[in-house]
């Protein structure tokens, strides 16, 4: 009987021994993974971060928040792109990427920031400066399908999965998106609001938008050669929120939305 119950005691011992190695390892891989932000190569973002609300648009806080938790670096030059259509040259709908390369004298090494930057190829107003005249810059997408098929384009670019806010303060909004298109609770015009309503296919879900100075002190820059937004209606808003003292843009191209007279 000794014999059986010393057995016992020993196969115990080694499942609580089993068991303690498991959650070790388990607090070990939580802890790295909390240090560094990442997980399986991708942006870990912070859960429970409203108190960043209350940080100004070049409080240092909020700075090393966006660049800890929010921001991906450019991929290196070397690494080829993952494009659908891989040998096109301008890539903008309009073919206005030419047009605004002009502008610059077809200068190289610009910096560009593309606010609404879809899945960083089709429609992409940024994509003809970095494949042609060897731009960087940064592009900004709150969607989350876009903001994954833009991560796999290997774009040579920042990339910042969130939206910009027409105010000096970061506020969270609600974003609501149907099929391809998505719009911000605070900008959305009425009538597309009503349309986004009435659809049968939507999701809402919560996303940061930071004023453009802060991402911009986040990656240590504040002269933009050229600034291209395209955001369902938040365009004017933060157009009027930059702080021109503290930053310097060359050229600035907004997407619009025009009434035509059919009458």
């Amino acid at each position: 009987m000794h014999c059986v119950h010393l057995r016992m005691n020993k196969h115990v011992m080694k499942l609580v021994g089993f068991v303690l190695m498991f959650v070790l390892l388990l607090s070990i891989y939580r802890l790295h993974v909390k240090s560094t932000g990442k997980c399986q190569g991708l942006t870990k973002f912070e859960p429970n971060d409203d108190y960043i609300a209350d940080y100004f648009a070049d409080d240092w806080r909020l700075v090393q928040h966006i660049r800890r938790f929010y921001l991906e670096p450019p991929v290196d030059r070397r690494v080829p792109y993952l494009l659908n259509d891989p040998h096109a040259v301008d890539y903008s709908q309009l073919n206005q990427s030419a047009v605004v390369a002009s502008f610059f004298n077809h200068k190289r090494n610009g910096f560009f920031v593309e606010a609404g930057a879809y899945d960083g190829e089709e429609f992409s107003n940024s994509l003809y400066f970095e494949k042609e005249l060897n731009w960087t810059g940064l592009l900004i997408e709150p969607d989350d399908e876009s903001y994954e098929q833009l991560s796999r384009k290997q774009r040579k670019a920042w990339r910042l999965k969130a939206c910009l806010c027409g105010s000096h303060k970061p506020c969270k909004m609600k974003m609501y998106r149907t099929g391809d298109s998505w719009s911000l609770s605070e900008y959305t015009l009425w009538f597309r609001m009503i349309g986004l309503r009435l659809s049968d296919h939507i999701s809402v879900t919560d996303v940061w938008c930071f004023p453009l100075l802060s991402v911009l002190l986040a990656i240590n820059r504040t002269d933009i050669d050229y600034l291209a937004l395209s955001m369902e209606g938040a365009e004017i808003p933060v157009l009027r929120s930059i702080i021109t003292d503290k930053l310097n843009i060359t050229v600035v191209q907004v997407e619009v939305l025009s009434f035509l007279d059919v009458s």
